[in-house]
């Protein structure tokens, strides 16, 4: 992982990259993962644009990367033709970031059901999380206890 530490002030810290084009629904998302108590730091860069993944991320090795799938015909128009979502973006990051994509935990939070990102997705490693099932609160969650599993390994391996 991309875990990296500050030496100085011995904090452990864990970056996350957050993309919804719902301006609401990312705030909601990042206010929840800022409210986690946890022993680490966690450093939320949201976006909603998928273009923005990938320009704006080049400097930062991402632990996590909670990705909206858009699909509907009015979702591409409101956002921008050329923007990549689903797995066009997950192919586009792994041609601009492939060493330190491998190392990402990639979740998939999106309205459509796991069939259709499953099908998208095949064998690409990611975790699907259902909007309609999961409020963000437990999306915080599920991201903390895979934070706190990273950190504790970390911690097991340092002593």
């Amino acid at each position: 992982q991309s875990l990296a530490i500050n030496e100085k002030k011995n904090i452990w810290s864990y970056n996350i990259v957050l993309l919804d084009d719902n301006q609401e629904q990312l705030e909601l998302l990042e206010n929840a993962i800022n409210g986690l108590k946890c022993k680490y730091r966690i450093n939320v860069y949201p976006m909603s644009k998928a273009t923005d993944v990938i320009l704006k991320n080049e400097d930062i090795l991402v632990d996590i990367f909670v990705l909206d799938v858009v699909r509907s015909i009015s979702d591409i128009y409101r956002t921008c033709k050329a923007d990549y979502f689903g797995y066009d973006l997950y192919k586009q990051l792994l041609i601009e970031k492939g060493d330190t994509l491998r190392q990402t935990r990639i979740y998939v939070y999106t309205k459509l059901p796991y069939e259709i990102v499953r099908e998208e997705f095949g064998d690409a490693g990611i975790e699907y999380l259902s909007k309609v099932e999961y409020s963000v609160g437990h999306v915080a969650d599920v991201i903390k206890q895979y934070l706190d599993t990273l950190f504790e390994n970390s911690q097991n391996v340092n002593e």
